[in-house]
């Protein structure tokens, strides 16, 4: 939203449509690079600290980086959330290798406490 309001200073003609369009660029770049970074460097996004869990891929290992660019497109397929609940794991699941599990460590740093 910042970047936003700085992009509109620089952009001579600030109409509705412009502004709409780089708001919504801004808006996946953000988002792209959130998931990218944050599941590739600590295999956790915001929600998956909240939950205890962690992204790996399918044989246990921690995912590349091309494994979590695959997952974090895959999290733009229009009915992504909708896949599921028609099968246990989503699209995302299915195009990145990659699967949800509950984090160990984090199991046992709470029963240390």
């Amino acid at each position: 939203m910042v970047l936003s309001l700085v992009l509109e200073l620089f952009i001579l003609s600030p109409d509705q449509a412009t502004m709409a369009l780089v708001g919504n660029i801004l808006f996946l770049i953000t988002f792209f690079l959130y998931y990218v970074f944050m599941e590739y460097k600590y295999q956790k996004s915001i929600g998956k600290l909240l939950t205890k869990t962690k992204v790996v891929t399918k044989d246990g290992r921690k995912p590349e980086l091309n494994e979590m660019s695959y997952r974090t497109a895959s999290r733009l397929i229009p009915f992504d959330r909708v896949s599921f609940l028609v099968t246990t794991n989503g699209f995302r699941v299915r195009f990145s290798n990659t699967t949800v599990v509950k984090d160990e460590k984090e199991k046992t740093n709470a029963n240390i406490l």
